[in-house]
C-alpha cells in the first residue's frame, strides 16, 4: 500500500477523512460516552475520558510533603539518544510498543505514605523479598557499586539515571543516596549491582487506578 487511495479504493477521495473520523467518533462514544468533536485536542479529550473512567485520582497534601519530595527524587525525563549500531555475528532486535499505556497499568501510589525501618543486613536479599505487585509499594534510597565484570554488559544501556547539573545522565559509576522504585532496584540486583547501604524506604498503598482507562 502506497497511499490512502489504495487502502480505501471504495471511498471517494473527498469522503475518506470524514468517514474515518465518524468511525472513530462512534467507537469512542460507545466506549466513553464522550464526543471527541467537542474537544480541541486529543490530550484534552483523553483527560476527560480518564476522569470519567477512574473513580478518584489520588492527591497529596501538605502532610505528605516529605513523601512527595522523596518520590520526586526518582523522577527522570525520557532518554533520547542517537545510536550507531554495530554488531559482529548474529543479532536480534527488540522493539517495545505502547510504552505509556503499559506503564500506566502498573500499580501507582494512592496514600498511606510512611517511612519504614530499612534492613541492616542481607540488603539485596531483603530488598528482593519486597512484593512490588502487592497491596503496598516502595521507593528506596540506596548506595550501590557496580562490579567491573558486569560493566561491559551494561555499557549500552545503564540501568540508573542521575541528575547532573540539570541533565539526565546514564553512567556506570558507583553512587550514594540513589532513590528509585523497588522494581528498578530489584532489577539492579538481578543484573549484579551490589547494594552497600539502604538509607530509607518509603512504603505506600498502591492500586492500578489507571488500568481501567487503558484497558478500554
Amino acid at each position: 500500500v502506497h497511499n490512502l487511495a489504495e487502502l480505501f479504493p471504495y471511498i471517494p477521495a473527498n469522503q475518506r477523512t470524514s468517514t474515518n473520523i465518524n468511525m472513530i467518533r462512534e467507537e469512542l462514544l460507545q466506549s466513553f460516552g464522550i464526543d471527541i468533536l467537542n474537544y480541541i485536542s486529543i490530550g484534552s479529550f483523553a483527560y476527560q475520558c480518564l476522569l470519567k473512567t477512574v473513580k478518584q485520582l489520588p492527591t497529596m497534601t501538605e502532610k505528605n510533603r516529605s513523601a512527595f519530595e522523596f518520590i520526586h527524587r526518582a523522577y527522570h525525563g525520557g532518554r533520547n539518544e542517537i545510536y550507531k549500531r554495530y554488531y559482529r555475528g548474529s543479532a536480534f532486535y527488540i522493539d517495545c510498543n505502547s510504552l505509556y499505556p503499559a506503564a500506566g497499568c502498573y500499580k501507582l501510589p494512592v496514600g498511606s505514605y510512611r517511612f519504614i525501618e530499612p534492613p541492616k543486613a542481607k540488603l539485596a536479599s531483603n530488598l528482593s523479598k519486597l512484593d512490588a505487585s502487592g497491596e503496598y509499594g516502595y521507593y528506596v534510597e540506596i548506595d550501590y557499586t557496580i562490579p567491573d565484570e558486569i560493566k561491559q554488559s551494561l555499557d549500552c544501556y545503564p540501568v540508573t539515571v542521575h541528575n547532573i547539573n540539570g541533565e539526565q545522565v546514564h553512567h556506570l559509576k558507583d553512587s550514594n543516596h540513589y532513590v528509585d522504585h523497588i522494581l528498578n532496584v530489584q532489577l539492579m540486583i538481578r543484573l549484579g549491582y551490589k547494594i552497600t547501604a539502604v538509607h530509607r524506604i518509603l512504603k505506600y498503598k498502591q492500586e492500578a487506578i489507571l488500568k481501567p482507562f487503558f484497558d478500554k
